[in-house]
């Protein structure tokens, strides 16, 4: 093997390292960074594409399309039988869209027939519901940061019925927060006054690590390959010249 092929194994193998410790935990396009009071949030976005495609109103109404392809549109849960305001309603089957931009949290209830094919109503939570937003998220991030802990990404901030989590409280927030250092996925519920009423976590792969295996077994196949073509061909020429 001469210097210009061993050059270019070698550059492939650097190529192929860098390249593969550059793939971060999501894509910077995925996410959204937004500033909410004195903290800053790093957004994963839930894709809506599922929500287009599985229920008929979400695409064929020209208002709910351009709601959930909205950029500021970044969460949406389907609740159930509950009404405009959050309380039970057995004639509709709701869905509660999220909006966050500079100006402050959004979420807009839709409700559909109990078949999810017709539009019935739309309509957006009260600013009165929504203004402690930023008080809210302060307490959120304060349960990671009292423990000197950083809150990675946010994947998710909604509003919902204290009863669909199974909560007394009539409202509550519930906030997923993905700790990438301690490869946990943490959810909060917090009531309208940003006190913490429950948190869960679970251990989840460390998506951002790399496992070194397979580039040593690559390299070490590489060099070991690079060595037997050596040693064939010092044999070969020494054999010629005897």
């Amino acid at each position: 093997m001469n210097d210009m092929e061993q050059k270019r194994n070698f550059s492939i193998v650097l190529a192929l390292i860098v390249f593969l410790l550059a793939v971060p935990v999501y894509g910077q396009d995925d996410l959204v960074t937004m500033r909410v009071g004195y903290r800053e949030l790093q957004i994963v976005p839930e894709g809506t594409d599922g929500l287009v495609s599985e229920y008929d109103p979400f695409s064929s109404n020209t208002f709910l399309n351009e709601l959930v392809t909205n950029n500021d549109t970044l969460f949406w849960e389907g609740i159930g039988q509950y009404g405009a305001d959050l309380t039970t309603d057995t004639t509709a089957s709701t869905f509660s869209i999220v909006q966050i931009n500079e100006t402050g949290f959004y979420q807009t209830n839709i409700g559909l027939s109990i078949d999810n094919q017709t539009l019935l109503w739309t309509s957006q939570l009260d600013s009165d519901i929504t203004s402690n937003f930023s008080a809210i998220v302060e307490s959120a991030t304060d349960f990671f940061a009292d423990d000197n802990l950083y809150w990675g990404f946010c994947e998710e901030i909604i509003l919902l019925p204290g009863d669909y989590v199974e909560m007394e409280e009539p409202l509550v927030w519930r906030f997923k927060f993905h700790l990438v250092a301690e490869s946990e996925r943490w959810t909060l519920f917090l009531d309208q006054s940003g006190d913490v009423l429950f948190s869960t976590f679970e251990d989840i792969p460390c998506q951002s690590c790399f496992d070194w295996t397979p580039v040593f077994v690559f390299v070490s196949v590489l060099a070991a390959v690079s060595i037997f073509g050596t040693l064939i061909f010092l044999n070969y020429r020494k054999a010629s010249v005897e």
